[in-house]
């Protein structure tokens, strides 16, 4: 388990980034909003092209197993983001999610990763209180701010 963690921060690797929001519970998981790339390089992590799945529908479905099709094709799961997570097999949702990443003409990645607001808010413990746009959040905060105060 180190020396994965090593290789990755070692890089050069990047991933596929989804985030997912408990509030709107899927299988397994919350639903997929938004996704970005994570490029780690020399022990340096930079976090790029993030982006709200709501602008990213596919105009043409990638390929959807055929059990997923089955029991969850009236979602698009293979055009729709927010979507994939409809089963709670996530090596399936990641195989989808980086044909879907590939099909918007995006730079390839090695892998893919979820966060939800609970991994966030542990990361969050780690790294110490993050400011965007002038708006601060910290990890006692995180789930309090992403599953209820965002929404009032």
């Amino acid at each position: 388990m180190v020396r994965t963690v090593r290789d990755v921060l070692t890089g050069p690797t990047s991933y596929l980034v989804i985030a997912a929001n408990n509030a709107e519970m899927r299988i397994g998981s919350g639903m997929f909003l938004s996704v970005g790339r994570i490029h780690f390089e020399g022990g340096e992590m930079a976090v790029q092209e993030f982006d709200h799945v709501a602008g990213l529908t596919l105009a043409q479905s990638v390929a959807v197993p055929e059990e997923i099709q089955r029991l969850w094709g009236f979602g698009n799961p293979g055009k729709e983001w927010r979507n994939l997570g409809l089963t709670p097999r996530f090596p399936v949702n990641a195989s989808m999610a980086r044909d879907m990443w590939a099909a918007l003409g995006r730079p390839p990645v090695d892998g893919v990763l979820l966060v939800d607001t609970f991994g966030l808010s542990q990361l969050l413990r780690v790294s110490g209180p993050v400011a965007v746009d002038g708006f601060e959040i910290a990890a006692d905060d995180a789930l309090r701010v992403l599953m209820h105060d965002q929404y009032v």
